[in-house]
């Protein structure tokens, strides 16, 4: 029992020297409304067939871990987790989502070299009954297998494996996507529309299993991303001018969808119309943004946000800011000087 309360004492003291040296701090929690049927969490982690070890801390908070892999804080009340992932594990496909008939993977975006610190949202709030907590059961006992997985194991031949990478504020970010062959060749062999150009690519915003692809991903993102949302946007924004390639298409006026993006890379249209589908998903006013170049143009992104600083570039009358994402070196609200004052369409997705 000493033992125990030692090893829990260590975990606590591992939990709060992250919370105090950069660890995203955790919002206050919030009201649970969701549905889900509750479990024991001794039946759920038993259930993930996952060699875990539950440590009581009393007052409804429970310490999950599982040695050398990774450990989580669940408490009764709270909409969330709190996990520490080592490493090794972290490149392991936390994240599985069905999509049009397949199943993409995806890790934790994370810190290079640090043990990162997460926090993952549950659809229901635990609870303390009869003395144990109760937990929503699918998306814990997927948890516990996914993050205790190798790293070192390989991906299926029938998915296309992703290693985007990108630093922010000096920090060099990771994150393993895995794309279902299937999937991606849907759009691959699709017709181009060769009109979306004179309509700002919009067409290529609005299929809806992309959308759903977005949303997903926006999700895992935005457990991730800074809470400041002008912060959030420029961390999307890095995310895609620097772990996407750019890949010129020579008067070629139609764009890809964005799941052909993600695999192959993009050029300006590709780029902005993922950058543009993952800000939409994650709550913001977006538009694409047309810039005319004579017999040529230019596709950017334009954002809504009241919270960015005064110094950032407003398209002209308009509440939009500007935001390229073909490339690297142009700071959200940064616009390069061959296109500033040039005549602009504006094409809003929301």
């Amino acid at each position: 029992m000493k033992r125990c309360r030692l090893i829990a004492i260590g975990y606590l003291l591992a939990l709060c020297t992250l919370l105090v040296t950069g660890a995203p701090a955790a919002p206050a929690p919030t009201t649970c409304t969701a549905r889900m049927p509750l479990v024991p969490l001794s039946a759920a982690v038993q259930a993930s067939g996952v060699e875990a070890h539950c440590i009581a801390l009393g007052g409804g908070e429970v310490l999950v871990t599982v040695p050398g892999k990774f450990m989580m804080r669940l408490a009764a009340g709270q909409p969330y987790m709190l996990a520490v992932i080592h490493e090794e594990t972290v490149d392991a496909a936390v994240y599985r989502f069905p999509l049009a008939g397949t199943e993409l993977a995806a890790s934790l975006p994370h810190r290079t070299g640090s043990e990162p610190f997460r926090r993952v949202e549950l659809p229901v709030c635990p609870q303390v009954r009869e003395g144990e907590l109760w937990v929503p059961e699918e998306p814990l006992e997927d948890f516990l297998r996914l993050a205790a997985q190798s790293s070192t194991e390989s991906a299926s031949p029938a998915m296309l494996v992703r290693e985007l990478r990108w630093t922010y504020w000096d920090s060099e970010w990771r994150w393993r996507l895995e794309v279902p062959v299937e999937l991606y060749q849907r759009y691959a062999h699709r017709p181009p529309d060769y009109n979306s150009w004179y309509h700002g690519c919009v067409p290529y915003t609005q299929d809806p299993i992309n959308r759903e692809l977005l949303c997903n991903l926006s999700q895992i993102l935005k457990n991730t991303a800074p809470t400041d949302p002008w912060e959030r946007i420029a961390f999307t924004t890095e995310l895609v001018q620097q772990a996407v390639p750019y890949v010129a298409q020579t008067y070629r006026y139609y764009p890809q969808y964005p799941i052909e993006t993600i695999v192959d890379g993009g050029d300006c249209k590709g780029k902005a119309v993922l950058l543009a589908g993952l800000l939409r998903e994650m709550g913001f006013r977006v538009a694409l943004v047309l810039v005319e170049l004579g017999d040529k143009g230019h596709l950017a992104v334009g954002v809504e946000c009241p919270s960015a600083p005064s110094s950032v570039y407003r398209l002209p009358h308009s509440s939009y800011i500007y935001l390229e994402a073909t490339a690297p070196g142009w700071p959200a609200g940064t616009i390069s000087p061959f296109y500033y004052g040039a005549p602009t369409r504006l094409f809003p997705l929301n």
